[in-house]
């Protein structure tokens, strides 16, 4: 993914309503944020930082937004879709750890580009959790559990 584009994505440009809440935490980091409900969150301090797209049982206009995101992002991921270990493997390298916290969804933290990638697929494979950091102080913050 382009850091750049990553950097200066912007809700307004997707066309979508969201919240903007000035005084936000993010992992342990202060700056700002665009949320859509709890479900989508743009964590911004000198430009986007990391972003969550959380879609495990959600309504088709939080997916949408989510997909929109993702294809602004030129990421090459879809929330919905149905992915193979290997296939995440052979685009982002092996995932560094893994967690089944949520039921029925296990999460895959990958370390490609400078970005961690957190995939969530549920027990059928189907991508429903998506976060994608490049602030290294936030990295290092979500890392620090496995530790």
């Amino acid at each position: 993914m382009d850091k750049y584009i990553f950097a200066n994505l912007n809700l307004d440009e997707i066309g979508f309503d969201f919240s903007k809440i000035e005084d936000f935490d993010y992992a342990g980091i202060k700056g700002k944020a665009d949320v859509v409900g709890y479900h989508i969150i743009l964590f911004y301090r000198d430009g986007l930082e990391a972003l969550s797209l959380d879609c495990i049982d959600v309504g088709l206009r939080v997916k949408t937004i989510s997909n929109q995101i993702l294809y602004h992002l030129e990421c090459d991921l879809e929330i919905g879709q149905t992915y193979l270990l290997k296939s995440l493997s052979d685009k982002f390298n092996q995932h560094i750890y893994k967690n089944s916290l949520l039921e029925h969804n296990t999460q895959y933290y990958y370390l490609h580009d400078n970005f961690l990638y957190v995939l969530g697929l549920s027990d059928s494979n189907v991508l429903e959790y998506v976060e994608i950091i490049g602030n290294k102080e936030i990295i290092q913050s979500k890392l620090s559990i496995f530790k």
